[in-house]
């Protein structure tokens, strides 16, 4: 099975605003980096779907190959436009009667219509649990020994790309394990209040994070978010997703474009990381190579006195190392994998 990519969408929940720090910056990110935080869920918009033939339609419609997903395995994909565009990234988790689907908040109502509209007959089902349902996330290298602590059921514990169900304080809760960050991650849906998940993560004492040190590990890791690397100016290769997309399966929406830019090598942009020393540079800002426009800031976060970073997408065969960007020609310095 395809490694899962989640992308782990770092900021407030739609039912509690995050501030920026709790500490400070530098103290949430060491926080996060070093140690273990908890994150009160994220902007993640989350959907059932039910019905015998759930997971054939969305194998049909979108880029991996979910064909073969068993009971409490956990997946990604792309749905993405006739023209090969990404519509949003998706996490797929098969709960057995039901399919749980992780999309942006921003992106869920387009998700869940473009699902819908391909549904034609088949016995399906889409139930949007956003506003029913917690989360949250557990992050950092500590992350394991942490969530140990307090499961006192240690086979509750799923493994990578992999979900478990059970109760904790009488809460029926999923837990998620994914590892895009590439650090540890569990999230955490508390298919109710979410008291008794929150009460033990609490108590254990876990630091809560601000949006400010996840925004900057988001871009850090190079992590494509929706509005600003994912949207349907993109496609899935150049926004670095091509472990979500089978190359080897059967027709889905947008498969001859995606298929067609990497057969024939035709894809013209790379997401790249960037770093710089001085502020004037946002997002959208014009990345230059001499006079000539090579590129364009998508997301960027000051992440200390005289310490910036940010994700843009570069034309591909450009000389990255003397980026200039935006009006003020700030000098950056493209960082690649």
């Amino acid at each position: 099975m395809q490694q899962t990519c989640r992308l782990v969408n770092l900021t407030a929940a739609n039912t509690r605003k995050l501030p920026q720090f709790y500490v400070s910056l530098e103290q949430d990110y060491m926080a996060l980096t070093n140690e273990v935080t908890l994150a009160y869920g994220a902007n993640t918009g989350r959907f059932w779907i039910y019905g015998q033939d759930a997971l054939d339609l969305l194998n049909r419609i979108s880029t991996q190959q979910l064909a073969n997903l068993k009971q409490n395995q956990v997946s990604s994909t792309v749905l993405t436009t006739s023209k090969g565009r990404i519509i949003d990234f998706l996490t797929v988790t098969h709960l057995g009667d039901r399919l749980l689907i992780f999309t942006a908040l921003e992106a869920k109502d387009r998700v869940m219509e473009s699902i819908d509209f391909f549904s034609f007959d088949d016995d399906v089902k889409l139930e949007d649990c956003t506003d029913e349902t917690e989360l949250y996330q557990l992050i950092g290298h500590q992350a394991p020994a942490k969530i140990t602590s307090f499961l006192t059921d240690q086979s509750n514990i799923p493994d990578i790309n992999q979900a478990k169900q059970i109760s904790i304080n009488n809460d029926p809760i999923v837990i998620i394990r994914t590892d895009r960050t590439k650090i540890p991650a569990y999230e955490i849906l508390a298919l109710n209040s979410g008291k008794g998940i929150h009460s033990k993560m609490t108590e254990s004492g876990v630091p809560l994070v601000g949006t400010e040190a996840l925004e900057v590990f988001r871009i850090e890791n190079g992590i494509p978010a929706f509005g600003s690397e994912l949207s349907e100016r993109f496609n899935p290769i150049e926004a670095g997703l091509s472990d979500a997309i089978s190359f080897d399966k059967g027709c889905y929406v947008g498969q001859e474009v995606v298929a067609r830019l990497n057969t024939y090598d035709k894809v013209k942009r790379e997401l790249i990381r960037l770093k710089w020393n001085k502020p004037g540079i946002q997002k959208g800002d014009i990345m230059f190579f001499e006079d000539q426009e090579i590129g364009e800031v998508t997301s960027c976060a000051k992440k200390a006195k005289e310490s910036y970073v940010g994700l843009g997408y570069l034309k591909r065969n450009s000389n990255s190392h003397d980026i200039k960007i935006g009006l003020k020609r700030v000098s950056a310095m493209a960082l690649k994998d």
